[in-house]
């Protein structure tokens, strides 16, 4: 027994339990303590558990979790003892005068120690053998329970406290993966947790859900700002496309716009050409005309100088016939003057109403032509056209 309790902190105490136990167990016929009376009872650990079940079946049902909660925070991961300041153990339950009678009669019962820290700065408590730990089926069967879970809460003990000391730090909380083992931990985990331990995991959890919001809020404004962005490319697009097709169709349309100046133009300078040379065989006409009145002129100044000399020789007989034979000549070469001015006048008259009638026919066809541009082009011709036949119709 000795060298069982030899790592034991209160080796004394536990002792004196197993030592009174065997005593109990006695062999009172040959007033004996035997080794197998010491083996069928479980040696230490055997004693100690047998004396936990009956100390856990006393304290009653409704405290048993509370028994549970205790002694698995006083258990590493590792299924070794856990030394733990008893304040922290204080926040198993908020109820803690009822922790705190239950940690005392656990160490009267002789199945903690406690032991003051260096400096009066509280105290900490343990389980009183690593024995109980492994030869305690009650225990055992607590610790598989949570076995998978359990480096899980030693972790979080220790974050918890930090984040706790550190003001509620949000820099200390998990995330990403470890933020997800929080919360599947918080939804299963049956095991006691303290309020720092239970308010770390909300914290955390807490966190997790802001920015998963905030992640969707941006992944959703990123889809709508990239919906914008193609909705003002395919309508940037649109509007190229349609400005492109208008571009083309005002090219055509100044190309036929050219062609047809082009044209009005050739036949603005055909029509001016014709007017000139019109012009011109009126001008000749009209000299043609003069001349010949000059002519006609002549001959009739010519009549009245041979008249006014027949008045002044109709005294003398030869005078008289001369006169008369001079004023038939004269009257002879008046007549073929006459005859032949009145020849060419007829001919002017007959070139120049022809002339005229070319004229009156070329404009016919320049007006159709012009109807014609004018129906293409529009209404700007009208008032040019007005104004030629306007200025036409005035000259001689």
């Amino acid at each position: 027994m000795l060298d069982h309790l030899e790592t034991s902190p209160d080796a004394l105490p536990l002792l004196q339990f197993t030592a009174a136990k065997l005593w109990e167990s006695r062999d009172t016929a040959r007033r004996m303590l035997t080794h197998q009376t010491y083996a069928a009872m479980g040696g230490v650990a055997g004693a100690l558990a047998s004396h936990a079940d009956r100390f856990v079946a006393e304290l009653g049902a409704h405290r048993a979790p509370l028994v549970r909660a205790l002694l698995l925070r006083l258990v590493t991961a590792e299924r070794t003892r856990a030394i733990v300041p008893v304040a922290e153990l204080l926040e198993l339950s908020r109820e803690t005068g009822e922790v705190q009678r239950l940690i005392d009669q656990m160490v009267e019962a002789r199945l903690l120690v406690v032991q003051t820290i260096e400096g009066g700065k509280g105290s900490t408590a343990e389980i009183i053998h690593e024995s109980l730990i492994q030869g305690w089926p009650t225990l055992r069967h607590w610790l598989e329970e949570n076995q998978d879970d359990a480096e899980l809460v030693d972790q979080l003990r220790i974050a918890a406290h930090q984040w706790h000391h550190k003001g509620y730090d949000v820099g200390v909380l998990w995330r990403g993966d470890a933020a997800v083992e929080a919360k599947q931990l918080r939804a299963r985990y049956k095991g006691p947790l303290s309020d720092i331990e239970r308010g770390f995991l909300d914290a955390v959890i807490r966190y997790a859900a802001a920015g998963a919001r905030r992640r969707r809020g941006a992944i959703i404004g990123g889809f709508a700002i990239l919906s914008l962005i193609v909705v003002a490319t395919m309508t940037l697009l649109v509007i190229i496309q349609k400005s492109r097709e208008l571009a083309q169709h005002h090219e055509q349309a100044a190309q036929i716009a050219q062609r047809l100046a082009e044209a009005a133009e050739q036949d603005a300078t055909r029509q001016r050409d014709e007017a000139e040379r019109n012009l011109r065989d009126r001008i000749a006409a009209e000299q043609r005309a003069t001349a010949i009145s000059t002519a006609k002129r002549e001959v009739d100044a010519e009549l009245m100088k041979s008249k006014e000399e027949l008045i002044a020789e109709r005294d003398t007989a030869t005078a008289s016939a001369q006169q008369a034979m001079l004023a038939r000549q004269r009257a002879e070469v008046s007549a073929r003057l006459a005859a032949t001015a009145k020849g060419e006048a007829l001919a002017a008259q007959a070139e120049t109403t022809q002339v005229n009638r070319e004229l009156a026919t070329a404009l016919d066809n320049e007006r159709s032509r012009v109807q014609q541009l004018i129906d293409k082009l529009g209404s700007a011709p009208i008032t040019a056209l007005r104004r030629f036949d306007t200025t036409r119709k005035e000259q001689p």
